[in-house]
C-alpha cells in the first residue's frame, strides 16, 4: 500500500504491507500523527482509497486545524473520502475503568461501509490502553483490534509513544510483535540543530531498508531524504557548458549531462562565480535551474554575479531560474536537503547548484550530515540533474585538497581553485583534479575575473615556473620589448642590405656602361684595322702598276679588249 510520502515507499520496495497492521512509534514531536494522516490524505487524493482517522489523543477538529498549513484541504476530502472519529474517552468512563473496544469498532465499521474505506489510522492508541491500567486487559483489547482489522481487510497504521530512542514501555512491547511492520521515528538535537530520523525495524514479507534514514517536515508534509540508489540512473554522453568557453575546452566540451561536479577552494577563490557561470549558461539554454545558497540572499547573488559579467536577473524574471536562499543555522541539514529535493521536483530542475555544500556538514552532526550529501548526489543522478556543488576548504584541507564531507570521492568532476601568492600579489589558479570519462587538461590555469566576464589566461612559463598576474605582465612586457628591439634591428639591417644592393646594382650598371664603351671601341678598332689593311693592299697594287710604266700586262690587254 503506497503511502505517497515522499521518499518513504522506496524504503519498503513500494509501500506498507496491504491489509496488515503497521506500528509507528516515536517520542513527542517526531511526526507520528503527521505520518499517519498524510498516508490517509494521499490514499484519498492520489490512489482513490478512502480512509478513517481515529483519534485517541486529539479531537478531529484539532487535527484538521493543525494540518491546515500543508495545503491538503481536509474539509473537501471529508465530504466523501475521509472521516474523523473522536475516540477520546469521557471522563466518567476513564474513572470507571471498565470499557472495551466493541463500541468503537462498531462506529469505525459503520464509517468503513459508508466510505468504502480501505485504510484506517488509530492515532495514540497507547492513551486508550493506559486507561485500562491492566496489562492483561490491554493485550486482550489489542488482539481483538488486530483480528478485527484483519477480518475487515483494512490496511491500518497504529501510532504509539516511545522514549527518545524508539523503545516502547515494557508493558507495551508486545505491540511490536503483534504488528506486521514497525516504523520507528526519532527527534533529537545534534550539534544544536534538530534532526529527525526514521528506521523500519521490521516488515514481514517485504525486503526493506533497515538503516536510519533522515527525514524532514516540509510545507507539503513529510519528506524522507532517500538516495534514490534503487532507481535506474540515466547515463548521458551529452555535454553541457560550464559557462566559460576556455574552461569547456579544458574539459573536452564541458560537463556530462547528469554528472555531479565539485568545485573546492578557500574563501574568495571564485567558487561561487564559477557556479554562477554554469547556471547562467543553463538558463540561457532554457533549462529550468535552481541556485541554492546558504551564504547570501537572492539579491546579493544577482548583484555580485553581475559585477563579473554574469547576469541572472532576466532569468529570474522569466522563471527559468529559481534561487533558494536560506541561512544554514535556521534549519537542520535534513530540512535544507528536503526542501532542495522538493524544489527540484516542483520546478522540474535540470541543473542544480548548491553553494556551498559544506554548509550542510558544518552543523557538527558528523556522519549523518556527510551521508546527507551523498544522498543528495545520488538523488540528482537518479533524476538526470546536473549538480554542481561548491565546498569551502579551510586550514590544512586547502593544501591537502580534501573535503570534509567526502564529496570528492563521489563527484564525477572535481575542480580545485586556489590562490598563488608570490612577490606581494595574490592570483587565482584553477586545475582539474579529476573528470571521469573525459579527456581533460592537466594544466594549472590563471582564473581572471573582470567586468567583462570570467576567463582563463593562457599558460605562460618562464624559467620552468608558471607565471601569473604582475610577474606574467612584466615578463610579457619584457618579451614584447625584446621582440620590438629585435624587429627594429632586423628592419635596420634590412634597409642596410637594400642600400648595399642598390649600390651594387649602380656599380654593376656603371661597369656595364664601361663594358659597352670598350666593346664599341673594340669594334671601331677592328673596323679601322680592316680598312687600313684594304688601303695597304690597294696601295701595293698601285705601286706595282707604276713600276711597269706604260706597258700593259697581257691580262690588262685582255680586259681592255
Amino acid at each position: 500500500m503506497r503511502t505517497g510520502i515522499a521518499g518513504f515507499d522506496g524504503l519498503l520496495g513500494g509501500g506498507l504491507p496491504r491489509d496488515r497492521t503497521t506500528l509507528v512509534v516515536g517520542g513527542p514531536g517526531c511526526g507520528k500523527s503527521l505520518f499517519a494522516l498524510e498516508s490517509l490524505v494521499n490514499g484519498a487524493r492520489k490512489f482513490a482509497e478512502p480512509g478513517i482517522f481515529v483519534a485517541f489523543e486529539e479531537s478531529g477538529k484539532h487535527v484538521i486545524a493543525n494540518s491546515a498549513s500543508f495545503g491538503w484541504d481536509l474539509p473537501r476530502l471529508m465530504k466523501k473520502d475521509l472521516a474523523f472519529v473522536d475516540a477520546r474517552l469521557p471522563h466518567a468512563v476513564v474513572h470507571g475503568g471498565d470499557f472495551d473496544l466493541l463500541g468503537l469498532l462498531a462506529i469505525v465499521d459503520a464509517k468503513r461501509k459508508e466510505l468504502g474505506a480501505r485504510r484506517v489510522v488509530l492515532d495514540g492508541v497507547d492513551i486508550l490502553l493506559g486507561f485500562l491500567n491492566d496489562p492483561i486487559a490491554e493485550r486482550r483489547e489489542m488482539y481483538r483490534l488486530s483480528e478485527w482489522l484483519s477480518d475487515q481487510k483494512l490496511t491500518s497504521i497504529i501510532t504509539c509513544k516511545s522514549d527518545e530512542n524508539g523503545r516502547l514501555m515494557a508493558r507495551e512491547g508486545y505491540m511490536q510483535f503483534l504488528s506486521d511492520c514497525v516504523v520507528v521515528l526519532q527527534h533529537k538535537v545534534v550539534g544544536s540543530l534538530p534532526l529527525r530520523l526514521m528506521r523500519v525495524t521490521k516488515c514481514r514479507g517485504l525486503a526493506h531498508v533497515t538503516g536510519e534514514v533522515p527525514f524532514a517536515i516540509t510545507t507539503s508534509g513529510l519528506k524522507v531524504v532517500s538516495s534514490g540508489v534503487t532507481e535506474a540512473q540515466p547515463v548521458s554522453n551529452q555535454k553541457v557548458s560550464s559557462g566559460i568557453g576556455r574552461f569547456d575546452s579544458m574539459l573536452s566540451g564541458g560537463y556530462f549531462r547528469g554528472a555531479s561536479v565539485l568545485i573546492s577552494g578557500s574563501s574568495g577563490t571564485a567558487k561561487s562565480t564559477l557556479a554562477g557561470g554554469f547556471i547562467e549558461a543553463a538558463a540561457a539554454r532554457g533549462e529550468p535551474c535552481l541556485y541554492a545558497t546558504f551564504d547570501e540572499s537572492a539579491g546579493q547573488v544577482v548583484r555580485n554575479m553581475a559585477s563579473v559579467g554574469i547576469h541572472l536577473a532576466k532569468h529570474l524574471e522569466s522563471g527559468v531560474l529559481q534561487i533558494m536562499s536560506e541561512r544554514k543555522v535556521e534549519k537542520s541539514p535534513v530540512e535544507h536537503v528536503a526542501r532542495l529535493m522538493e524544489m527540484v521536483e516542483r520546478h522540474k530542475v535540470r541543473c542544480l547548484v548548491v553553494d556551498p555544500v559544506s554548509a550542510l556538514t558544518a552543523s557538527g552532526a558528523g556522519p549523518i550530515t556527510e551521508e546527507l550529501v551523498v544522498r543528495l548526489l545520488d538523488y540528482a543522478r537518479a533524476r538526470g540533474v546536473t549538480l554542481l556543488c561548491t565546498s569551502l576548504l579551510t586550514g590544512a584541507g586547502d593544501h591537502l585538497e580534501e573535503t570534509a564531507s567526502g564529496v570528492s570521492t563521489m563527484a564525477d568532476t572535481w575542480i580545485h581553485v586556489s590562490y598563488v601568492v608570490k612577490n606581494g600579489e595574490r592570483n587565482r589558479a584553477l586545475t582539474i583534479v579529476k573528470s571521469r570519462g573525459v579527456g581533460h587538461s592537466n594544466q594549472v590555469r590563471e582564473l581572471v575575473l573582470s567586468n567583462e566576464g570570467v576567463t582563463l589566461a593562457d599558460v605562460y612559463s618562464a624559467g620552468g615556473d608558471v607565471l601569473m598576474g604582475t610577474m606574467r605582465w612584466q615578463k610579457e612586457s619584457e618579451g614584447r620589448q625584446a621582440r620590438s628591439l629585435k624587429k627594429r634591428d632586423a628592419e635596420r639591417k634590412g634597409r642596410e642590405a637594400q642600400l648595399a644592393v642598390a649600390e651594387t646594382n649602380a656599380h654593376i650598371a656603371t661597369l656595364r656602361h664601361e663594358l659597352a664603351g670598350r666593346e664599341a671601341a673594340v669594334l671601331e678598332f677592328s673596323a679601322d684595322a680592316t680598312k687600313a689593311a684594304a688601303e695597304v693592299q690597294d696601295r701595293g697594287a698601285d705601286e706595282r702598276r707604276l713600276r711597269r710604266g706604260d706597258a700593259e700586262s697581257p691580262s690588262a690587254r685582255k680586259r681592255s679588249s
